[in-house]
């Protein structure tokens, strides 16, 4: 049975721009060849509108550019950011509260927060 992590990955590489390359496993990513993101799944908790019948599914994102160059990197991922969440609206049960630039490990750049909710049926418990 595939992971929601994974189905959210294979969901994304269909949606993603064709330069950004989806790495759905949490490892150390210290060099990257092309803008990347990465989906790490976070957590489980009860959907609070509906604690008997759905959970959340939690996951962090990483939007991460390959350029060292900090200002030329910012410009890359404030030219993909709305892309990225313009395809993240596509999924009716997917919500994301934020997306923060910053620097993740040794590279520039978003964390998206994002929770999926999912019927209780669906999920392994």
């Amino acid at each position: 049975m595939a992971t929601f992590r994974k189905e959210l990955g294979d969901l994304l590489r269909e949606v993603m721009p064709s330069n950004v390359r989806v790495i759905d496993s949490q490892r150390t990513l210290d060099r990257i060849d092309s803008p990347t993101l990465q989906i790490i799944h976070t957590g489980v908790a009860k959907t609070p509108a509906m604690p008997l019948a759905a959970r959340d599914i939690e996951f962090t994102l990483n939007l991460l550019s390959p350029i060292e160059d900090i200002e030329m990197a910012e410009d890359e991922l404030d030219n993909l950011i709305d892309e990225v969440l313009d395809a993240l609206d596509r999924y009716p049960t997917a919500n994301y509260s934020a997306a923060a630039k910053g620097v993740i490990g040794n590279l520039a750049g978003y964390s998206i927060t994002l929770t999926l909710t999912i019927p209780k049926d669906q999920t392994n418990g």
